[in-house]
């Protein structure tokens, strides 16, 4: 079956090769969750997806969360969840470069997402945001005691991994964690091979990129 598709694909430009790798590339990281996330709910947005989280958020049994959301570029899924109404949530806190991709990333070059060296600005007080490197600046961050809300966009395989390695000491049962590219080879790895690993986890639903899972409890130590 591979042979007969290569074979196909022969005429095809570049750039529908492309999208017909991406299309597959999508199709594996769909048959990957519905195996590992039986009750998964699909999603056809992330607006979609992000009322199930809010959703979760309410029905919780504690009025203190606090938002971690790495990569915020132009600062769209923070607008979103701060014109929700979700007084459960009594802090976010956002780390980007605001300069966009360090490095090129798939087929996007460096710079890509940049907010051009500024942070966006948001009348609620419950918002603030820290420029820098995340792997720096999460460092040194003073976690606080609740319910977490962790937001994965920094699409890069190394920061991504090396974020949750600072962030796991820190979260716990009734968590949710939200992967933006969840599709992508990646951040899947880090799904798969530490998330899941750590902890159990349950799903709340997917998109065709994104996934969002909450955490019951910490794995036993085998």
């Amino acid at each position: 079956r591979s042979f007969l598709l290569a074979i196909l694909l022969l005429p095809l430009s570049r750039i529908r090769l492309r999208q017909f790798h991406l299309y597959v590339e999508h199709l594996n990281y769909l048959f990957w969750v519905k195996s590992t996330f039986v009750d998964s709910r699909y999603h056809n947005s992330r607006e979609s997806l992000w009322r199930s989280v809010a959703r979760a958020i309410k029905l919780s049994k504690t009025d203190r969360w606090t938002v971690y959301e790495l990569g915020v570029a132009h600062g769209y899924t923070t607008w979103w969840f701060m014109n929700e109404d979700l007084p459960q949530i009594i802090r976010w806190r956002g780390f980007d470069l605001f300069t966009g991709l360090p490095t090129k990333w798939r087929n996007l070059d460096a710079g890509a997402f940049s907010n051009g060296g500024q942070i966006p600005s948001f009348a609620d007080n419950r918002v603030s945001f820290v420029k820098g490197d995340v792997r720096d600046t999460l460092a040194t961050e003073s976690f606080v005691t609740g319910r977490k809300l962790v937001f994965f966009d920094i699409d890069l395989y190394e920061p991504t991994l090396q974020s949750w390695h600072l962030l796991k000491g820190h979260l716990g049962p009734g968590d949710i964690l939200v992967f933006d590219e969840a599709f992508d080879t990646g951040e899947r790895v880090v799904v798969e091979s530490h998330v899941m690993k750590h902890f159990e986890v349950e799903p709340i639903g997917h998109t065709h990129t994104q996934l969002a899972i909450q955490i019951p409890r910490i794995r036993p130590a085998s």
